[in-house]
């Protein structure tokens, strides 16, 4: 039986410091890291909604 996923998986390579962040502060407010880098990335399509052709406003479904 093949599950299919409602996510897509990404890969990335970050900073030994930038990883040392989001490893302190996904233990400091109890996030998941990969919930903080979704919220991140919502983040940067409001940021650039123009670029993507959408309203500046529009938020993004979950």
């Amino acid at each position: 039986m093949v599950h299919k996923r409602k996510q897509a998986q990404l890969g990335m390579y970050v900073s030994p410091e930038t990883a040392a962040k989001m490893k302190e502060l996904s233990t400091k407010t109890r996030i998941p890291q990969s919930a903080l880098f979704r919220e991140a990335l919502e983040d940067l399509f409001v940021k650039y909604a123009n670029v993507l052709g959408e309203p500046k406003s529009a938020k993004l479904k979950k």
